[in-house]
């Protein structure tokens, strides 16, 4: 009975839907993102920059393979400053303002430095109520005797949510979780952090992926972005004249709200007769509609080919080409 027991705890504390961060381990990175100096650029799936003052570098990073406990994936994010600086960090918004409202929960991740010890300066929640809604309210958690050093440890924060009882709730309401590392970061020196989560309750359980599973974790990203990339993939469309073929596209997942549109450069885009034995560079890229579960935009070309309602494929020259969709908050 004793063992039982023991397992179903085990069981509890890595199941899906306890980590309310979506990839918390950072595997997830369908832009293809290597490196950014942009603040409030995303990186990672579901995670934004964040800076103040100075300047770093922050990149996904990998690192060794089964050096802490419950270790889902390699992949870390590194802020590596270029300039003695601080309020370096990263974030992610989760949807909806009401959830953990009024209850203890536990921020935790994994975290080391390049070499200096340092102190975490702001593990941050804050509750943000939507379009003409209340004003946002900022909860931090106690980083008094929280280090980062050379050697890789978890770090576990306590921050009790106030509750949303008067709050007025608009659209595009979410909680976001902040974490800035370290105040001062000379320049050169790096922070890693991985396997970040936040749950319900005063302590840290095992990490575990928000939906319990790699697949479930893509599906989870893809409600708020999704990418058509890779060489040689395409779709098929139809021309609305001689120079522009519009296409419509199945998202893999319902998303968020209807996504807006951007692509690569035009250079990365071809447009190609159905039976792909002429292709054209295209010259411009146009959002048309989208909804949830559907998009439509247009692809342009210089040379006229064809007539309305003929067929056409789009496709992704190389590896840098892309269409994207957004619904990020």
């Amino acid at each position: 009975m004793s063992k039982a027991r023991d397992l179903g705890s085990l069981i509890n504390s890595t199941a899906a839907g306890k980590n309310f961060v979506i990839n918390g381990d950072f595997n997830i990175n369908q832009r293809n993102a290597t490196s950014t100096t942009s603040a409030w650029a995303f990186l990672a799936d579901r995670w934004k920059t964040t800076s103040f003052s100075g300047s770093a570098t922050w990149s996904i990073s990998t690192i060794a393979e089964n050096i802490f406990s419950n270790q889902t994936s390699n992949k870390a994010i590194r802020i590596t400053s270029s300039s003695s600086s601080n309020d370096h960090g990263f974030q992610q918004s989760m949807e909806d303002v009401r959830s953990l409202a009024g209850q203890t929960v536990t921020v935790s991740f994994w975290a080391r430095s390049s070499g200096t010890s340092y102190t975490v300066d702001l593990v941050e929640l804050m509750q943000y109520f939507g379009s003409g809604g209340s004003a946002n309210v900022y909860t931090y958690g106690s980083t008094s005797g929280k280090t980062i050093t050379s050697s890789w440890s978890r770090l576990s924060f306590n921050i009790t949510l106030p509750s949303i009882s008067g709050k007025t709730i608009g659209p595009g309401n979410y909680l976001n979780l902040r974490i800035d590392p370290v105040t001062v970061l000379p320049s050169g020196e790096w922070i890693e952090i991985t396997h970040v989560q936040l749950e319900a309750g005063s302590s840290a359980t095992a990490f575990s992926l928000s939906s319990g599973d790699i697949q479930g974790e893509l599906a989870k990203c893809q409600r708020y972005y999704q990418r058509m990339s890779g060489a040689g993939s395409g779709v098929i469309g139809s021309k609305n004249n001689a120079t522009t073929t519009y296409f419509i596209v199945p998202l893999k997942v319902n998303m968020r709200s209807a996504p807006s549109m951007a692509s690569s450069a035009v250079g990365e885009l071809v447009l190609s007769a159905l039976n792909g034995s002429t292709t054209y560079a295209a010259t411009s890229f146009s959002s048309n509609r989208s909804s949830p579960w559907s998009a439509s935009f247009g692809i342009g070309q210089g040379t006229s080919d064809g007539g309305t309602g003929d067929a056409g494929i789009l496709l992704l020259d190389s590896a840098n080409g892309w269409v994207e969709f957004s619904a990020e908050l």
